[in-house]
């Protein structure tokens, strides 16, 4: 008995290092970003909230596969209040498995809730972004790599990921052989994003 009483403690301590181990695989690191004066929280940000910040959508890809068991799919926007002024978001919609997709594609424009947020240094430069405090112009390869463990993914133009807690950070030269960062993005793990909606 008590041999037995062991062995479930030392299981459920194991459990418990597992999920803490897990929990902290990555830097804990925002899920959101900040574009001129509007906050763009991943998993709570609809597109609403964005048009009735004065965006206008333009959807640019609508999704052509999906899984079997999924409870999402994913749309891509642009949202633009001019030049200078621009960002674009991966949102999500409730998905029943059905092949005819025109209603949730539809209703996406309105109702998709962000999972993902992408800026380039051109696409704000009349309003600015932020990130975690910093200047997203000022966030650099180096200072990723350093600060939060990124590392090279991209093999033509360079590309560094950072797998934070709760989603991945992506940073990308705009061209083959530069070694500034242009391209910044912020994606929330589709489970972490699953388990939000469910709440």
């Amino acid at each position: 008995m008590k041999f037995t009483r062991k062995l479930a403690a030392a299981a459920a301590g194991a459990a418990m290092l597992a999920a803490l181990t897990a929990c902290s695989a990555g830097p804990d690191l925002p899920m959101e970003l900040t574009v001129g004066d509007t906050v763009v929280t991943l998993g709570q940000t609809t597109m609403q909230d964005l048009i009735d910040l004065g965006y206008e959508p333009n959807l640019e890809m609508v999704p052509d596969t999906a899984e079997v068991g999924d409870e999402f799919i994913t749309f891509d926007y642009s949202m633009s209040r001019g030049a200078g002024d621009q960002f674009w978001v991966g949102v999500c919609m409730p998905w029943d498995g059905d092949t005819d997709i025109s209603q949730e594609t539809t209703d996406s424009a309105t109702q998709g809730i962000v999972r993902t947020v992408t800026v380039t240094l051109g696409s704000v430069e009349d309003v600015g972004a932020t990130y975690n405090g910093m200047d997203v112009n000022d966030i650099s390869f180096q200072y990723a790599e350093e600060e939060w463990g990124a590392e090279v993914v991209g093999e033509s133009r360079l590309r560094y990921e950072v797998e934070a807690r709760d989603g991945l950070l992506s940073l990308e030269a705009e061209f083959t052989g530069d070694d500034t960062m242009y391209r910044f993005a912020v994606r929330m793990y589709q489970d972490v994003f699953d388990k939000m909606q469910a709440n």
